[in-house]
């Protein structure tokens, strides 16, 4: 969590109140542009398994986290050995 407070504190995330847990965005497009840019592939591809494993993993508590886990699994198809055009 130190990480996201030191984005948060410096303007690259705003924190939103989404039921007892805060939710995390991008404070604007660029900013999430310009990190995604400079992140490898390989650690792209990790974080959004580990967000599709976060998401599902609520999923039965709030049924909106399974398109969110969806959204996850799919960008992080070639890491998890799924083929994106079947799915």
């Amino acid at each position: 969590m130190l990480a996201i407070d030191e984005a948060v504190g410096v303007g690259l995330l705003v924190e939103r109140a989404e039921g007892s847990r805060p939710t995390y965005e991008f404070s604007h497009a660029l900013v999430r542009h310009t990190l995604l840019d400079e992140m490898t592939t390989a650690r792209r591809l990790r974080i959004h398994a580990r967000l599709a494993e976060a998401y599902a993993g609520r999923a039965e508590r709030n049924q909106e986290h399974w398109l969110d886990a969806v959204h996850h699994a799919l960008e992080a198809a070639p890491l998890l050995g799924m083929d994106r055009t079947s799915a």
